[in-house]
């Protein structure tokens, strides 16, 4: 189990903190987070589509630099 702090920015420039939870098991990964958010969005659409998942997670981080 991991638990992390994420901060989003929205369209004024404010940033919103929110923690995230992430549980993985042995054939299984639950994510719990305190606001909705589209963080994981990208990497959904990558499993449902067999895509390759670590390169979304790395393009994502990339374009929120």
């Amino acid at each position: 189990m991991v638990i992390l702090k994420q901060l989003s920015v929205d369209e004024e420039n404010t940033y919103t903190p929110q923690q995230l939870c992430i549980v993985q098991g042995s054939n299984f990964v639950l994510t719990f987070m305190e606001h909705d958010s589209d963080f994981f969005n990208e990497i959904h659409t990558a499993l449902k589509n067999k895509t390759a998942a670590k390169s979304v997670v790395l393009n994502k981080i990339k374009k929120e630099s």
